[in-house]
């Protein structure tokens, strides 16, 4: 339903037609800083001694990294993520309704299949509820900074890399003279 609204109001806002997002460098900062808030909102409220649980599923790394693998594979040929595909379907994008589909169809042959997958593939190497704070065997509010120090740094990087791209792109067409 959260990821259903975003796409509402980036489609309202004209930053996500047909096509997906217009521009994804400015939607990945605000799903960056509501992952980090998100964390720190939770941590939080453990240290005020509120009583809330996080359920950490199993790593459960064949089924992780080939599941990982398809639906990466399923969204580069898509062209979508699927919240981005949602919102392109609602602008009219028929390729998307197929793509919609495909996921939906997979996640039922997935479901019908896993009594004989699960336990001979998916349920092979299972390495338990592990989180980074756990392997590293550290406090989570450490992996929550070097998380934002890596996601402020990258953004500025990004940030950097658009505007010298962008006069650049401005240079050359002022280069041009018309004939």
């Amino acid at each position: 339903m959260i990821g259903r609204t975003v796409t509402v109001v980036r489609q309202r806002d004209g930053e996500q037609g047909e096509s997906g997002l217009r521009d994804p460098a400015r939607g990945e900062p605000g799903w960056c800083g509501a992952i980090l808030t998100g964390a720190v909102g939770i941590f939080g409220m453990r240290v005020l001694g509120m009583d809330v649980t996080i359920s950490v599923r199993s790593t459960l790394v064949v089924g992780n990294l080939v599941g990982g693998v398809i639906f990466g594979i399923g969204m580069a040929v898509l062209g979508y993520c699927p919240g981005t595909a949602m919102g392109a379907a609602g602008d009219g994008s028929r390729h998307a309704v197929f793509g919609i589909l495909g996921g939906i169809v997979g996640a039922g042959l997935y479901a019908e299949s896993y009594p004989f997958i699960g336990a001979r593939f998916v349920e092979s190497v299972d390495l338990g509820q592990v989180t980074l704070a756990s392997a590293a065997d550290i406090s989570p509010w450490w992996v929550i900074m070097i998380m934002a120090i890596i996601a402020v740094v990258g953004f500025l990087l990004l940030e950097r890399w658009e505007r010298s791209r962008s006069s650049a792109g401005a240079t050359e067409s002022s280069d041009v003279s018309p004939s």
